[in-house]
C-alpha cells in the first residue's frame, strides 16, 4: 500500500529532552481501503519534539509533540493495495530520544465483489464474495434493466468489511435484456452510493438441438464488471 503523510503542523519550541511514560501510537481504524484517509494519534513523546514515522521500515513523512508529549494528530491517505489486501506496520520514533518508540498496526483491503459462476442459468444461486464494504451491516444486491429487484445478500462482518454467501440475484424466468447489478450497503437503490461494485449482465437464450428433437431456447447469462 502507498500512503500520502499530510501533517497538521504546530508552531512549538523544542524542551529538553526529559524521562517520558513509554510512547503510544494508535490510528483511527483497523482497515483502509485505498483513497480513504485515517488520523494517526499517540502519547508519551519528549515536548515539543519532532517525531518520524516509517510504514514497514520506509519514511512515511513526521509530526510533532506537543507540551504534554503527546502528538499532532497527522493524516494520511491509504494508497493502492496489491491483491485482496496487506497487513501495514507504522512506527512513531521520538527524534530526541530514540528509545522512545511504539508501533501499531492496520490493513489495507481493495473494494470487490466475486460472482461465481459468470455464466450458466441466471435463475440459479451465486456464490458471492465481497470485500471493503464498512458502510453498514448489509450488502445488497440492486438488479436495474427490464426488471427491477433488491436483494439482499447477506451480513458483512469484521473491520475490513467481509462477505461469503450463496445468492439467487435473477428469478428464474427474467426476460432477455442488459441488466445492471450494483452491490452496496443500502436497502435503497441510489447509483451514486458508495462505496459500489457494479456489474453488467446479459441474459440470452441459447438454441440447442438434439437429434430428432426440436431445437430448444435455454436461457443463460455473461457477468461482466464494470
Amino acid at each position: 500500500m502507498k500512503l500520502r503523510l499530510a501533517v497538521v503542523t504546530a508552531a512549538l519550541a523544542l524542551a529538553v529532552p526529559a524521562a517520558a511514560h513509554a510512547a503510544t501510537l494508535a490510528v483511527d481504524s483497523t482497515c483502509y481501503r485505498p483513497g480513504q484517509e485515517g488520523t494517526i494519534t499517540g502519547g508519551g513523546y519528549t515536548p515539543g519534539a519532532p517525531v518520524n514515522f516509517t510504514l514497514n521500515g520506509s519514511p512515511f513523512g513526521d509530526t510533532t509533540a506537543d507540551a504534554a508529549g503527546n502528538l499532532v494528530p497527522a493524516t494520511f491517505t491509504a494508497g493502492n493495495v496489491p491483491g485482496k489486501q496487506q497487513r501495514k506496520t507504522l512506527t512513531a520514533t521520538d527524534s530526541l530520544n530514540g528509545a522512545n518508540t511504539a508501533t501499531t498496526t492496520f490493513t489495507g483491503t481493495n473494494l470487490d465483489v466475486v460472482v461465481k459462476p459468470r455464466r450458466g442459468n441466471p435463475g440459479k444461486k451465486k456464490k458471492i464474495r465481497a470485500r471493503g464494504f464498512d458502510r453498514g451491516r448489509r450488502l445488497w444486491a440492486h438488479v436495474r434493466g427490464p426488471r427491477k429487484r433488491n436483494v439482499k445478500v447477506g451480513k458483512i462482518k469484521g473491520p475490513c468489511g467481509k462477505l461469503k454467501a450463496k445468492k439467487r440475484i435473477f428469478k428464474p424466468g427474467y426476460r432477455v435484456g442488459v441488466y445492471t447489478v450494483q452491490f452496496d450497503q443500502r436497502k435503497k437503490y441510489r447509483a451514486s452510493t458508495e462505496p459500489r461494485v457494479t456489474f453488467s449482465v446479459t441474459i440470452f437464450n441459447v438454441v440447442r438441438s438434439s437429434g430428432a428433437f426440436a431445437s430448444l431456447a435455454a436461457p443463460t447469462e455473461i457477468w461482466r464488471r464494470r
